[in-house]
């Protein structure tokens, strides 16, 4: 809660960015196919190594 309270702070209020394409949604940044794989597999919290935001996959609706 502290770190996305922190993000939330340096972040101009935009702590979570989505994975596009497989690139992050706010800054751009090429994403790693490892980072790819654990942001799919939803098992740990994910950051952009670059901006350093929450990725995140988008959700499918079923």
């Amino acid at each position: 809660m502290k770190q996305y309270a922190k993000l939330l702070k340096y972040k101009n209020n935009c702590a979570v960015a989505y994975a596009r394409n497989g690139a992050c949604g706010a800054c751009g940044f090429v994403i790693r196919p490892q980072v790819r794989i654990e942001i799919q597999q939803r098992n740990k919290i994910n950051y952009c190594e670059n901006c350093g935001r929450i990725l995140m996959e988008k959700f499918e609706d079923l």
